[in-house]
């Protein structure tokens, strides 16, 4: 079977049903073994505010799998925040005249929802009117009930994640020949390599060279895929971007249970509970 390392932004997509990369990284998982580590864990769920973002020593790093902070929190707290300020759009749409189209719109801008993702909003508001009226009472609750599915069903993709993806030990203080090479050849800070991806990104090259995987997949376009050909050159690593095709040798057989799930699916599940 195909293994892939992924980062942060890849375990986000994989977690929130709303996210940019949601549709895309689904089938990457589904589909193959997943690996990634302690640094991208300590950044996913781990790191709180006033954390550092580059850790020189990774025995240092919280890797707590059942922790709720790093992305995980961050993004939960956007889409709580923005709730209760909808309100204000669904009064402006009262004086305009209210169709769910307009709804919909709103809601886009209001939450900030990239192109990637606008299809599963439209479906969900599409299917939640065609039996209901269209009224600010409904357009407010449908807000809520929505807000509620996502994080509903990005607990519990978190959940499975976590049990799911094998997380291998950082080492990437340990890769002094490799950090230099990505310096020389790509550089580090404002014109190169993020510091903080370097972190994660040495260590899918250890991972690599332990014979434990060829290839890895990122939601970073600017600071990581936009590198790929130096990397692969230098570390013989395919490096994948998340809307790129995922190739699969041996399809990975996934009980219902472990499946990570979009809204419609989580929908549909809390209908049937």
């Amino acid at each position: 079977m195909t293994r892939y390392f992924v980062e942060t932004n890849v375990l986000a997509g994989l977690t929130y049903s709303h996210d940019r990369w949601h549709r895309d990284v689904k089938p990457l998982y589904q589909n193959n073994t997943l690996y990634t580590s302690e640094f991208v864990v300590y950044e996913y769920c781990n790191q709180r505010r006033r954390d550092p973002s580059i850790v020189s020593d990774p025995s240092q790093l919280s890797t707590d799998v059942d922790a709720e902070d790093g992305k995980y929190q961050h993004i939960a707290k956007i889409l709580e925040d923005r709730v209760p300020f909808f309100d204000k759009q669904i009064r402006q749409l009262q004086r305009e005249g209210m169709t769910v189209e307009k709804v919909v719109d709103a809601f886009i801008d209001h939450f900030e929802i990239r192109k990637q993702a606008e299809p599963q909003i439209r479906s969900y508001f599409q299917d939640y009117f065609s039996t209901r009226e269209l009224t600010d009472r409904n357009a407010r609750r449908a807000v809520q009930d929505l807000r509620d599915l996502i994080l509903w069903a990005a607990e519990r993709n978190k959940d499975i994640l976590m049990e799911n993806v094998k997380i291998r030990e950082s080492a990437y203080h340990e890769m002094d020949e490799e950090r230099e090479v990505i310096e020389a050849e790509i550089g580090l800070g404002e014109w190169g390599m993020s510091r903080e991806d370097l972190q994660w990104v040495l260590d899918a090259i250890y991972t690599m060279q332990r014979g434990v995987l060829d290839r890895f997949v990122t939601g970073d376009k600017n600071d990581v895929a936009q590198f790929k050909h130096t990397l692969t050159k230098e570390f013989d690593i395919a490096v994948l971007y998340a809307t790129e095709e995922f190739y699969s040798d041996d399809l990975v057989e996934r009980p219902e249970e472990e499946s990570i799930k979009t809204v419609d699916e989580a929908k549909s599940e809390t209908l049937d509970d």
